[in-house]
């Protein structure tokens, strides 16, 4: 026996005592009982086989060799780098990869984990897996067959065995910039994650609430769509746009929804906002005001701006047309198709209300009524103003006006034409009355009585025209000859104190136009006037060619409006041409930097205009963009026009132009074409900026 069942080993005859003899038969005994021992041990070069557990105790196996094969030993090397799970990039094609783990694998069991690359190509359908040369088996997600783009080219992936036939695959990312991949993820926290989150399936589902019963769900090559899942009455999906400010202010926006073409896209209009729904304050928010409009704005090939808006109050304001379906109807809430409009711009009204005031009938205008074409109207036509007007021609310059308890009053010199153009009745002046016809007129009376004197000058033919001889005169008692009609019909009329003026120079009626001629060929007199009611110039040609407008409260100058463009009228009602010809410049020189940078120093503002051109003129609520020209005076004066003196028509006619200077000038008017070559020298330089900038960042990139 050479160990006890503790495997202690005792030898047969363990005492040999000194001085006695030892048999052979005792000394056999025991070399054969270490021989046996000896056997029974581990052999250093592993040629017995061990028949029974080995217990270490607090004991450890060192220094031992990496296993190579399933039936080695692990060592704890192999266990942290969990060598034995690495199977390296994936081989075999892109619907049916192959792993290669070391050591390999004899067979496959339920609870086999493995980690491993995907090559270069993404599965295209459900997709297999051999691992270690053995059976293809079905790689799946969370029991479903991988569908296409699941096994994504160069990503991280790990498989665990559920069964012997099947591989549940989980994506892993195990470094590198792209997000963790999983079949599926439940989060019973908080989630806060750092970049983008990314819903890959043609149908995603984001859901909110405890039962899902708010859904965005993703409509392939579609959009999202915005869904209540709830079933009761009235749970429509509301969706709330809010600021955060808590001081908001007129014109502050609560919040936008911006539409906006691709940032990839080429052209200079890819990254404008092409249209844009605000809701905008019109006032500052308080405890009892909230009055908000809705802005809605559109572009093309420009930032979006506000074509359409509504106003707290109800009003639809709109800068272009609003057009309805062909046939459609607008109405009241009373009367929803009160007006029709045909496909052909016909409008009907479906009132047949019969007038008996202005403020009464199917159709009633405050402001008049204007008709581009025919008028057609089945019964009386009423004009029930003691001054009625009706007028005739495209600029009116015939008018019918009813006269108070007399009459109807044909305009100035019009006429009421008979038959055909040669036949007619006119007023030339406020006292005479002209009967034209084209042979003769006929008075079927048993007597006509003419209580005035009746003269004739020249020939009279009781059957034709009056005549007067060639070269005939026209005149007054005091100045028989101050009309002159020559053979060719030329009329001249003399007298150098005459309204027309003299032969020399005046007002002269030839070849079909008026001339106007000066006495001289300087600033000392006015060639042509037209003077008002009160016998004030408010148009006149000066002698040297000068045009003004007038000075009073109607002249160009005073009429004054901040949106229109800026043509420039002198304090005089003079108005002049700008050249930039070289011709007319000296001293001429770059401009400096100093001086360009100080057009940065302009303060923009937002205002409402009080111009007399805009009031009542442009919309209540109509603002602009500008400058003011006292700021800009304080920046640069030579950007700013001033005005130096008021102006006024005077003298016994009343053809003087009179001046009063100002104590000192008046900054008037910002001249914005001279602020241009202020703001080129800033791009150039910032050309110049850029153009450095980028060089070196190309030098860096490369």
């Amino acid at each position: 026996m050479a160990r006890n069942g503790s495997g202690t080993y005792t030898n047969p005859y363990p005492d040999f005592i000194s001085g006695t003899v030892i048999s052979s038969t005792q000394v056999d005994a025991n070399n054969s009982d270490i021989a046996t021992a000896l056997t029974q041990s581990i052999a250093v070069d592993g040629q017995a086989v061990v028949t029974a557990d080995i217990p270490l105790a607090t004991h450890k196996f060192t220094a031992m060799k990496v296993g190579t094969a399933s039936t080695d030993s692990l060592s704890l090397g192999q266990a942290q780098a969990e060598a034995f799970v690495w199977c390296g990039t994936a081989g075999g094609g892109a619907d049916a990869i192959t792993l290669s783990p070391s050591p390999a694998i004899t067979a496959y069991a339920a609870g086999q984990r493995f980690v491993w690359m995907a090559s270069g190509s993404t599965n295209t359908t459900a997709t297999t897996v051999a691992i270690s040369g053995l059976t293809a088996i079905a790689l799946q997600d969370n029991g479903a067959a991988l569908t296409a783009g699941q096994h994504a080219a160069g990503k991280m992936f790990m498989g665990i065995l559920n069964t012997t036939s099947t591989v549940q695959v989980i994506g892993v990312q195990l470094s590198g910039t792209d997000p963790l991949i999983v079949s599926s993820l439940t989060v019973t926290g908080d989630a806060t994650i750092g970049d983008d989150l990314t819903l890959l399936s043609d149908a995603s589902v984001l859901g909110f609430g405890e039962h899902t019963d708010v859904k965005i769900t993703h409509v392939h090559d579609s959009g999202l769509t915005l869904k209540n899942t709830s079933t009761a009455d009235d749970t429509p999906f509301v969706l709330l746009v809010q600021t955060g400010e808590t001081d908001i202010a007129l014109n502050d926006a609560l919040g936008k929804i911006q539409f906006q073409a691709p940032d990839e896209a080429t052209g200079t209009d890819s990254r404008l906002v092409a249209a844009e729904i605000a809701a905008i304050s019109e006032g500052d928010f308080s405890a009892s005001n909230n009055a908000t409009k809705l802005s809605f704005k559109t572009g093309a090939s420009e930032a979006a701006t506000e074509k359409m808006s509504l106003s707290s109050g109800g009003n639809l304001t709109v800068s272009g047309t609003i057009v309805i379906p062909d046939a459609g109807n607008i109405g009241s809430a009373s009367d929803t198709d009160a007006i029709a409009i045909s496909s052909a711009g016909v409008v009907a009204l479906s009132a047949t209300t019969e007038a008996s005031a202005t403020a009464t009938a199917a159709l009633t205008t405050a402001g008049g009524l204007g008709v581009a074409k025919d008028v057609w109207i089945g019964d009386d036509l009423v004009l029930d103003s003691d001054a009625a007007v009706v007028s005739f021609g495209d600029n009116q310059e015939v008018t019918l006006t009813h006269v108070h308890d007399t009459g109807l009053l044909l305009n100035s010199t019009m006429a009421l034409q008979f038959n055909d153009a040669s036949q007619y009745i006119n007023a030339p002046s406020n006292a005479i009355l002209d009967i034209n016809a084209t042979d003769e007129i006929e008075l079927n009376a048993t007597l006509v009585d003419v209580n005035a004197n009746l003269d004739v000058s020249g020939t009279m033919t009781t059957g034709g025209n009056i005549v007067i001889p060639d070269d005939g005169n026209i005149g007054s008692a005091s100045d028989t000859d101050a009309m002159t009609l020559s053979a060719a019909g030329a009329l001249t009329i003399g007298g150098s104190t005459t309204v027309l003026g003299g032969a020399t120079y005046g007002c002269h009626v030839q070849a079909g136009g008026v001339k106007g001629t000066g006495s001289t060929n300087d600033n000392s007199g006015y060639s042509f006037f037209a003077n008002n009611s009160d016998d004030t110039a408010q148009f006149y040609v000066r002698n040297d060619g000068v045009f003004n407008t007038g000075v009073d409260g109607n002249s160009p100058y005073n009429l004054t409006t901040a949106s229109g463009d800026n043509v420039y009228v002198s304090a005089g009602g003079s108005l002049y041409r700008s050249t930039s010809s070289a011709r007319f410049k000296t001293n001429v020189e770059p401009i400096d930097d100093t001086w360009a940078d100080k057009i940065l120093d302009m303060q923009p503002i937002f205002y409402k205009s009080i111009a007399t051109g805009d009031v009542g003129v442009m919309p209540e609520n109509w603002t602009h963009y500008g400058f003011s020209a006292e700021q800009v005076a304080t920046v640069d004066p030579r950007l700013v026009s001033f005005k130096t003196h008021d102006y006024h028509m005077g003298g016994a006619e009343g053809d003087e132009e009179i001046s009063t200077e100002l104590d000192e000038p008046i900054a008037d008017g910002v001249q914005y074409v001279k602020m241009i070559p202020a703001l080129v020298n800033l791009i150039k330089r910032q050309r110049d900026e850029i153009s450095a900038l980028t060089a070196r960042v190309l030098a860096l990139e490369t």
